[in-house]
């Protein structure tokens, strides 16, 4: 039999690009390493090695994935509040969709794809964490009860699994880490 490579994973903590993995790898119970990448300081000599085919993901992925989170991106960084109503309305939208979409595809079963999480779970499961920490350090919903009830009860659902529970970062920790980026990009964006 031949060894089996060990699994290193980069990441930040805060990042639904790192939560991802993290969660599949668990719930596949594979073992890995986790390596703490820096975003705003120097990158580990692996993280350096790898960054190109990286890009050529994260420029895929960025072509392929919805309106609505870089939405929310927008309404977090601009100064002006006609800006930022749209943002919000496209991100309102986005998640209006989601919710219709969880509805169809669940067919009444707790998750994207039936009784256990699946691809679509981590997937978006990965930007609740973000959601629930923007709700709380701008005292905004976001996942609306009366606009969103399936999607709600999914995402409580999803951050209580022991699986996931275990493995993303804690929302405060998460809220205090954005509301401090977003006064830095604000910052950045009225220096320009």
């Amino acid at each position: 039999m031949g060894e089996r490579e060990e699994v290193k994973l980069l990441g930040v903590w805060y990042s639904p690009y790192a939560i991802r993995p993290k969660i599949a790898l668990r719930l596949k119970s594979i073992d890995y390493d986790y390596v703490e990448e820096d975003l705003f300081g120097s990158k580990s000599e692996l993280a350096s090695s790898q960054i190109e085919p990286v890009k050529r993901i994260l420029q895929y992925r960025d072509a392929r994935k919805a309106n609505w989170f870089p939405a929310l991106r927008v309404a977090a960084i601009t100064k002006s509040e006609d800006t930022k109503a749209k943002a919000m309305e496209e991100v309102e939208e986005g998640l209006l969709q989601l919710e219709d979409a969880f509805v169809s595809l669940s067919k009444g079963k707790p998750f994207f794809g039936g009784e256990a999480i699946g691809y679509m779970d981590i997937c978006f499961g990965s930007l609740v964490v973000l959601l629930k920490a923007r709700e709380k350090f701008k005292a905004e919903k976001l996942l609306d009860e009366t606009k969103t009830h399936s999607l709600c009860k999914w995402a409580d659902q999803f951050l209580s699994d022991e699986t996931v529970k275990n493995v993303v970062p804690e929302i405060d920790k998460v809220a205090e880490f954005l509301q401090d980026l977003e006064v830095r990009a604000q910052s950045a964006a009225s220096r320009s």
